[in-house]
């Protein structure tokens, strides 16, 4: 896992997980689509959790560092494991789901694909209608070669 610095984040990175921030678990994923992630990954002893924290650039990178900081410092002061799975478990459900930038994404993303298609399909119609003219004026040439 790579590092970014915090301009890179604004570029156009490589699809892959990078850590970001020392020390606190904090992750941005760049997808193959270019859609851009945080998570965090929360350990107390056995338990484990990865957590979404956002969609980038809705969550800026100084939100997600005091996210982090904020989660990781709270994990820090639980005693018992029940403390620490409750923790774990209620941070788990304020993640939230898919934010309107990866919403508007995955629509823009889908939209491309429509047109791609729409685009192929029409380009394999005028194709095949070259094709039909070409085969007959083989056709119509042939007829004419075969009388004389």
């Amino acid at each position: 896992m790579g590092k970014l610095a915090e301009a890179e984040l604004y570029g156009n990175p490589k699809p892959g997980c990078y850590s970001y921030g020392d020390g606190l678990g904090l992750e941005f994923y760049v997808d193959a689509l270019g859609g851009k992630r945080w998570f965090q990954d929360l350990r107390w002893q056995r338990e484990r959790r990865h957590l979404r924290l956002g969609d980038f650039p809705a969550v800026s990178p100084a939100s997600a560092v005091k996210r982090a900081e904020e989660n990781h410092q709270k994990l820090r002061q639980t005693t018992t494991p029940e403390e620490a799975r409750k923790f774990l478990e209620d941070v788990n459900q304020q993640t939230p789901a898919t934010s309107s930038a990866g919403q508007a994404t995955a629509k823009g993303a889908f939209a491309a694909l429509g047109a791609l298609v729409d685009n192929t399909e029409t380009k394999m119609k005028e194709l095949s209608e070259k094709l039909d003219r070409v085969e007959a004026k083989v056709d119509r040439l042939l007829k004419e070669w075969s009388a004389d």
